[in-house]
């Protein structure tokens, strides 16, 4: 019984491992752009506040949406992956996980749009880019793949 658990105990630590390394390579290259688009963002929240009659009032505001907005262009995509190797999913099945968070996004975009919630359309449009920037990493992964896919059996021969 324990053995069985230590397995299953060492397993769900390799899927954490996985995850982790695969959240931490975008994340080392990426750190200072994030420095710099929160700096952006607190510069433009500035400027913006300055331009309104409380700018106490508007700058808190106008930074969590703007942060809120880099979050959706580049966070879920990541996470999507992060889970999926942690899962240990197919590459059809991480397709398809992208594909229906495709779905998702442009369906909230497109309902956002209809509603008339102006404020939170730009968020899920750029939520929408996120995932075709997702997608278009997991099809050059894919085809990188299968790139090296005949390179390695044919040095193997």
């Amino acid at each position: 019984m324990t053995s069985l658990s230590s397995q299953t105990g060492r397993a769900g630590d390799d899927a954490l491992g996985a995850a982790l390394s695969f959240l931490g390579a975008p994340l080392r290259r990426c750190w200072l752009y994030a420095v710099w688009y929160v700096l952006i963002c607190l510069g433009l929240a500035c400027l913006w506040a300055l331009r309104t009659a409380r700018p106490i009032d508007v700058a808190p505001t106008a930074v969590a949406y703007l942060l809120c907005c880099g979050v959706a262009l580049f966070v879920p995509g990541i996470l999507i992956g992060a889970i999926s190797a942690a899962a240990r999913l197919s590459p059809s099945r991480h397709r398809g996980l992208l594909d229906g968070y495709f779905i998702a996004a442009a369906a909230l975009s497109v309902a956002t749009i209809l509603s008339g919630h102006l404020t939170a359309t730009p968020v899920f449009i750029l939520l929408v880019g996120n995932a075709i920037l997702a997608l278009d990493a997991q099809e050059r992964a894919s085809r990188r793949s299968h790139a090296a896919a005949p390179e390695s059996s044919g040095s193997a021969t």
